[in-house]
Order: structure tokens, then C-alpha cells, then sequence
């Protein structure tokens, strides 16, 4: 079984300018990499193989190696730069060639990938296990590279060879590791139950079972913070809207990029409250039921709703889907996707398919069969549907 694992890299700073130096080089070798596909004639009508991306990755190494690696102008880089290049993990470069055959593969609005910019992009790189000696295990410390991370926290980590690739990355909080690693398959075993459940995903509760039982957001603990972090960040973002509007050096003010750095910690406080809440709800069905069912949607179409488009977005159903997937796979239980198609409108009882649509301030789902005349919540009715599906 393959298990993925984040970790906070602690005591960070010894490390931290070698980090940022791979964090630069990963961009650079994607930009490189992109630059010379678009100068080949690599489009969205015309995408290049992977391996003529693998061919000007070969180019690439060859002009590191022998030091004549050039800028936009022509310009030989200073030798610093080329020893630092000369230096680098040859894993990044490998992945950023599936990471530029996935940007044109993917490409939908745009005739080309865009290039990554340093104050917008993502900051990681990834390493793979390209030969045996490429991760070290020793009292506690992964060694990749000449950086040593601990990993005295990691549940199931106790041998190098368990380790497939890492992926070093940083956000607001600080520096983390994801370590990607084999692990026996029976290790989430759970005994077998003989129940079923059915859940509806929805608007007012998010989430509404075939037992009668709801979920919501609000009922967490940590919605009261949720709720003062929403007000903080329209604040902010009003502000930085202002500053847009009436500051001639936006763009170089130390002030507005502070701001800037303030609200991507608050929107990467929120995102970890709401997949916290995810991640306890999902692992509460998985340790209580053997059979899961849930509505095939998809998020996309839903959101063209503009009156609902930030309720559904905050939703993450595409997240929820995804944890439950894969726990239920761990767990050993069984995961069904069902065709959400008429779910709200059908009764659960008769199966009676309601005349005209139901509207969502209507909360309440009535039967118009005479001989069944079934009153009942329509989230409740929905996810009985759900499961008998």
C-alpha cells in the first residue's frame, strides 16, 4: 500500500537557504524546460510527447555541465549560478519534465502553460528514489541530498527503502515535508460490519445520512474562529483592494506585500479548518460503516450558480469524495458513487417522481402519490435514495 505523510520540518532555518535555492532551481528548470517547447512549436493543438520533453531535458543538463547556460538575452549566467545548477538533484529536473507534459495535457483556456513566477507560484520540489543510496535513515533523520529532516514524529516510517519520492514545500506556516512510502496493506484493517449508509451532501447541512443523523460545519468547533477569520479577511482584502486603487507603487510597497503575505495565511488557516472538520466526519463513516454511498456530482457545473457558487466552493465535495475513497480502500470498506439524478425529487418510500422541480427553499419533501402521502426532510429522503440506489 502506498501511504503519503506530511510533516513540519523542524529546526528548519539550517536549512533553509539550500530549500529555497532547490525551490528556485525546480521553477527555473520548468521554465526552461517550457521555453524551449514553445520555441519547438509545442501548443495547445500540437502537444509534445514525453519523451521529446525528456530530449530537451538532455539540452539542459548538457548546457549546466559545460557551464553555458544562458539568460533571455544571451548572456552567459555568472558562474555562481551555474555551480549551483551543477549542484542540484537530477530528480527535480525529471519531474518537472511530467510536470510540463502535464501542463500542456491539461490545457483547456490557454494556447500554451504559463510560466511560474516567483511571487505567485508554488513553492516545492521532488525528490524520487532514482538510486539505492538516494534516501538515508539514521537515529531518527531522513538524509536526502545533503539536508537531514526529522521524521521522529512519522507513524510508520522505519526504513529507508519504505521511501518512494519526498516533496519539500512551503507555505505560510513554514517548511513541510510529504514523504510518500510503502507500507503493508493490512495496516488500516478494520473487522468487517454488516451496515450500510447512504449521504447526501447538501447546502444547509453539509452532510445528511440515511440514519437520520446530520453534519454541519457550524456544529464544529472551530467554526467561532472560522467566523472571525472570514470578517479578518474581508478587512484585509478591502484594504488591499484600496491600496490597489489608490497607490501609484503598489507593486513595490513593502506594506502591500505584508498585507498580500497576511491574507494568504488566512485563507491557509481556513482551507486547514474546513479539511479538518473533512477529515474527523470522513473517518467517523469509515469506523462506523462497511458500505458507503454517496452522489456522484460535480462541483464544476454546480458553482455556474452564482447565488450558491461560495457555499458550494467552501463545501469541498471534491475533497470529501476524495477522503472517503481512499479511507474506505485503507479501511476495507466498500465505497459506492451513485447518479445523483432525481435523488431530491423521487419519494423513498413509494418512489414517486415529483411533477415539478423542487425549489431549495423547500426543506420539506411531500409525496403526491394519494395512497402514500409521505412527509419528510428532503436532505433525509435523499440520502435513503442514495443508498438503495
Amino acid at each position: 500500500m502506498i501511504y503519503c505523510e506530511k510533516l513540519k520540518i523542524l529546526k528548519a532555518n539550517k536549512y533553509c537557504p539550500q530549500i529555497d535555492s532547490l525551490f528556485d532551481i525546480s521553477r527555473f528548470a520548468y521554465n526552461f524546460i517550457l521555453a524551449q517547447c514553445i520555441r519547438k512549436g509545442y501548443s495547445k493543438a500540437r502537444k509534445p510527447s514525453l519523451k521529446a520533453i525528456y530530449d530537451i531535458q538532455k539540452e539542459y543538463r548538457l548546457l549546466i555541465k559545460e557551464g553555458l547556460m544562458c539568460d533571455r538575452n544571451g548572456e552567459v549566467y555568472p558562474e555562481e549560478f551555474q555551480t549551483l545548477l551543477q549542484s542540484q538533484p537530477s530528480q527535480i529536473s525529471d519531474n518537472e519534465c511530467k510536470n510540463v507534459h502535464r501542463a500542456f495535457s491539461t490545457l483547456k483556456r490557454n494556447n500554451i502553460p504559463k510560466f511560474k513566477k516567483r511571487t505567485e507560484q508554488k513553492y516545492s520540489f521532488t525528490i524520487h528514489r532514482k538510486t539505492a543510496s538516494s534516501f538515508k535513515l539514521a537515529k531518527g533523520n531522513l538524509q536526502v541530498s545533503k539536508m537531514k529532516f526529522d521524521i521522529s514524529t512519522s507513524r510508520f516510517l522505519t526504513e529507508a527503502t519504505q521511501v518512494k519520492l519526498i516533496t519539500v514545500s512551503k507555505n505560510q506556516y513554514g517548511y513541510y515535508i510529504s514523504i510518500t512510502m510503502e507500507i503493508p496493506d493490512d495496516t488500516f484493517k478494520q473487522q468487517s460490519l454488516q451496515n450500510a449508509v447512504g449521504i447526501d451532501w447538501g447546502v444547509k447541512n453539509f452532510a445528511t445520512d440515511s440514519d437520520n443523523t446530520t453534519f454541519d460545519f457550524k456544529q464544529s468547533r472551530s467554526f467561532q474562529k472560522y467566523v472571525l477569520l472570514s470578517k479578518k479577511l474581508k478587512e484585509k482584502q478591502a484594504l488591499l483592494s484600496w491600496k490597489r486603487l489608490h497607490s501609484s507603487n503598489w507593486k513595490s510597497s513593502k506594506k502591500y506585500q505584508q498585507l498580500k503575505d497576511s491574507i494568504k495565511y488566512i485563507y491557509e488557516k481556513l482551507s486547514n479548518i474546513r479539511k479538518d472538520f473533512l477529515h474527523k466526519l470522513s473517518k467517523y463513516y469509515v469506523m462506523n460503516y462497511q458500505s458507503i454511498s454517496i452522489e456522484d456530482l460535480k462541483p464544476s457545473n454546480m458553482l455556474k450558480n452564482h447565488k450558491l457558487a461560495r457555499v458550494i466552493a467552501e463545501g469541498m465535495f471534491y475533497t470529501w469524495k476524495v477522503l472517503l475513497k481512499y479511507k474506505a480502500e485503507w479501511y476495507g470498506r466498500d465505497f459506492f458513487l451513485k447518479n445523483p439524478r432525481n435523488t431530491s425529487q423521487t419519494c423513498s418510500c413509494c418512489g414517486t417522481v415529483l411533477s415539478s422541480k423542487m425549489k431549495l427553499s423547500q426543506r420539506i419533501f411531500i409525496c403526491e402519490n394519494p395512497l402514500c402521502s409521505l412527509s419528510i426532510d428532503r436532505d433525509y429522503n435523499a440520502s435513503i435514495n442514495i443508498l438503495h440506489a
